[in-house]
C-alpha cells in the first residue's frame, strides 16, 4: 500500500504538470512556464490525554510552518520597513527555531528524529528499545519542570535543553517537548516500531524486476522516492533553505521519520520560492 500511494500521487503530479505545460504552450509563446496560485491545507497543532508518533509528526510539521510565517510576517516585512525608513515599532516574537533544532538536529545537538533511528538498532524488544530512546533522550536534553527557563537559549545553565523537560512522574516512557502552541507530553510507546520503513529494499527491489507493468512501476515510483532521501544524516543551511538528508540501510530503507522530514522540506521548498 504504501509503494501504491507513492505510484498514486506520482500519477496525479504528471497528470497536473501535462495539464499546465499544455496550457502554458497555448498562452505563451516563449514556452515558459505558467505560475501558479496554491492553497496551503494543514492539519492543527494536536495534543491530546495520550500523544504518540503521529502527533509528534504532526506538530513538528506545524513547528516548519509556523517558523515560515514568522519569517515572512515579522522578520521580512520589518527588515523591508527598517530598509525604507518607515516609521514603525518593532513587534517582538517568539522565535521557535530552537524547537526546530531539537527535533530535527544541529550542531552540538544529535536531534529528536535522529536519535529515534539510532535506536532501531541492537538487541532487545521493541518495549525495550522505546524505553532506550527515551531514556537517551533525558540524558542528552533532560531539565525538570522546575528548571524550565523561558530564554530562547537552546541550552539551559543546567545542561539540559531549553525546550525539553524531563516529567517527574513516567519518566521511563514519557518526555515533553516545548512547542510554541505549548507544552505537549509524549508517550514512547510504539516509537521505535512505528519510525521502521517495514518494506526491506531487498522486496522492492524485487518488485522492480516483476513481468507485470504495473507493478513494476509501483516499485519503480517507491524507489525513486526513496533515492532523493538517501545519503547520511545530516542537517545543512543554505541561504534560508534547510535541507535534511535522510538515513538510509541498505537493508531496511529509509525510516518513516526521515521521509516525512524530507517530503515536509520539499513542501518547505516550494513555500520559499512564493510570496504568501
Amino acid at each position: 500500500y504504501q509503494c501504491l500511494f507513492l505510484w498514486l500521487v506520482q500519477q496525479v503530479n504528471e497528470t497536473l504538470t501535462t495539464t499546465t505545460t499544455k496550457s502554458s504552450s497555448n498562452t505563451n509563446s516563449n514556452n515558459n512556464p505558467m505560475g501558479f496560485i496554491g492553497v496551503l491545507d494543514i492539519y492543527g497543532f494536536e495534543v491530546f490525554d495520550t500523544n504518540g508518533f503521529e502527533q509528534l509528526l504532526i506538530n513538528y510539521c506545524n513547528e516548519k510552518l509556523q517558523r515560515h510565517f514568522n519569517r515572512h510576517l515579522f522578520e521580512v516585512e520589518q527588515d523591508l520597513y527598517a530598509n525604507e525608513g518607515v516609521d514603525w515599532t518593532y513587534i517582538t516574537f517568539n522565535d521557535n527555531r530552537p524547537c526546530l533544532e531539537l527535533l530535527e538536529g544541529a550542531p552540538n545537538v544529535v536531534g529528536i528524529f535522529n536519535t529515534l533511528d539510532d535506536s532501531w538498532g541492537g538487541m532487545g524488544s521493541m518495549e525495550e528499545k522505546d524505553v532506550k530512546f527515551v531514556a537517551q533522550l533525558h540524558k542528552a536534553y533532560g531539565r525538570s519542570s522546575q528548571s524550565q527557563d523561558s530564554s530562547n537559549n537552546s541550552n539551559n545553565k543546567n545542561g539540559g535543553h531549553s525546550y525539553f523537560v524531563t516529567p517527574k512522574f513516567g519518566m521511563d516512557q514519557q518526555f515533553v517537548i516545548c512547542h510554541y502552541a505549548g507544552q505537549v507530553k509524549y508517550t514512547a510507546e510504539g516509537f521505535v516500531s512505528k519510525n521502521m520503513d517495514t518494506l526491506s529494499n531487498e522486496l522492492k527491489d524485487l518488485g522492480r524486476t516483476s513481468c507485470s507493468t504495473l507493478v513494476k512501476s509501483i516499485y519503480t515510483s517507491s524507489s525513486s522516492s526513496s533515492d532523493a532521501e538517501e545519503g547520511g544524516s545530516s542537517s545543512t543551511t543554505s541561504g534560508n533553505t534547510t535541507t535534511t538528508t535522510a538515513v538510509r540501510s541498505s537493508i531496511r530503507g529509509v525510516s518513516v521519520g526521515s521521509q516525512f522530514r524530507a517530503s515536509l522540506q520539499t513542501l518547505m521548498n516550494d513555500l520559499e520560492q512564493t510570496q504568501p
